[in-house]
């Protein structure tokens, strides 16, 4: 492996861990409910974009790499170690919660987005968490891989994404949009004895793929007029990181 991959990885991880533990911990300290809540991912996902957008493109989540993939954007074969270093960011963001707000945090699920509301349906869970990382997906793909803007409102852009999602969402199934964030919060809370929700963690892995891939399609056809079956040539900017000029 070389060391700059080991560099977009580790750049990865990070910022996995940042939005995963700062979004949490905005959650389980009350601070302006879920609006509060919202800010704080919001925020936390605009910092991580500026901070280490230059480094891996900052993904941090494994809906964007794939939807990248898949249009020929970012390279198949740095997937596998994206979305690894992704999940390993949010199960540390998930134990350093653990850490912070001991007993308490894990009965109150760490403040994450790990099952579907009550008396909703598989269905409104699927579809709910799709949109979210719909909406997410086709900012950053319009914003920091299309470079509609400068880095600096690119990073907000995004992150604005991420906190309407979570207003209009957070009710319902949590709007993680992001399987890294899911995942890492049920294995510490299941680490800490706390009461899981396995059951659901299929919507999370499944539904934000979906809502991701439709996003970059619906960009290229409706937007930029790209062709629907032919792959879009590959960003050569530093915008999107190195991580998405690399060829496939």
């Amino acid at each position: 492996m070389s060391p700059a991959l080991v560099r977009r990885l580790s750049a990865e991880a990070l910022g996995t861990l940042l939005l995963v533990y700062f979004g949490a911990a905005a959650t389980l300290a009350a601070t302006g409910g879920t609006l509060g809540t919202a800010l704080a991912y919001a925020t936390a996902l605009a910092l991580v974009v500026w901070i280490l957008g230059s480094v891996s493109g900052a993904h941090i989540n494994p809906a964007v790499t794939i939807a990248l993939a898949v249009r020929g954007r970012f390279a198949w074969r740095d997937v596998p170690g994206y979305v690894i270093a992704q999940l390993v960011g949010g199960v540390l963001a998930g134990l350093l919660a653990w850490a912070t707000f001991g007993g308490a945090g894990i009965t109150r699920g760490l403040g994450g987005a790990t099952a579907v509301e009550s008396g909703r349906s598989v269905w409104v869970g699927l579809v709910v968490e799709a949109l979210a990382a719909f909406l997410l997906v086709l900012a950053y793909y319009a914003l920091v891989v299309e470079e509609r803007t400068s880095r600096e409102f690119a990073g907000a852009g995004v992150g604005l994404a991420y906190g309407t999602a979570i207003l209009a969402f957070a009710p319902i199934t949590g709007a993680s949009a992001n399987f890294a964030r899911t995942f890492g919060t049920e294995l510490s809370v299941a680490l800490g004895g706390g009461t899981t929700a396995w059951g659901d963690l299929w919507i999370y892995a499944v539904a934000p793929l979906v809502g991701g891939i439709v996003a970059v399609y619906v960009y290229d056809v409706l937007v930029a007029g790209r062709p629907l079956m032919a792959p879009v040539a590959r960003t050569t900017s530093t915008t999107a990181g190195p991580a998405a000029a690399h060829p496939a």
